[in-house]
């Protein structure tokens, strides 16, 4: 995402739309720019964790139980389970988006953030 955004900037773009799965938009919601899996980093679990927290959902059997997840869908799992808390995490998570962004790449304009919708089990 780094280069896209540098790319971005250079060619002084007016807006810029990010959309993406959960993983990725955690990873950036977190500062890390380099989203690939082997690089960067990885804050996804503790991300999803602490903006379910700030909306409410409880440490115990919640927040616990995300960090504790192998991937992101099992933790938006969770935070859509009985809490029902996945827009306004998932809003959480655009806004920060908005915020990493646009410290890092001042020079981008308008700036449109979008999560997938995580798969669920039927």
């Amino acid at each position: 995402m780094d280069t896209a955004l540098d790319e971005a900037q250079k060619r002084e773009f007016s807006r810029v739309v990010i959309l993406g799965m959960p993983g990725k938009l955690s990873k950036l919601a977190a500062g890390l720019f380099n989203t690939h899996s082997r690089l960067g980093g990885d804050a996804r679990m503790e991300t999803i964790a602490a903006l379910a927290a700030a909306a409410g959902l409880h440490a115990e059997g919640g927040v616990r139980s995300i960090l504790a997840c192998r991937n992101t869908e099992e933790a938006f799992r969770i935070v859509s389970g009985g809490a029902g808390l996945e827009r306004e995490v998932a809003g959480m998570l655009c806004r920060r988006i908005r915020e990493r962004v646009k410290e890092r790449y001042p020079g981008i304009g308008g700036l449109w953030t979008s999560t997938s919708t995580p798969p669920r089990d039927h």
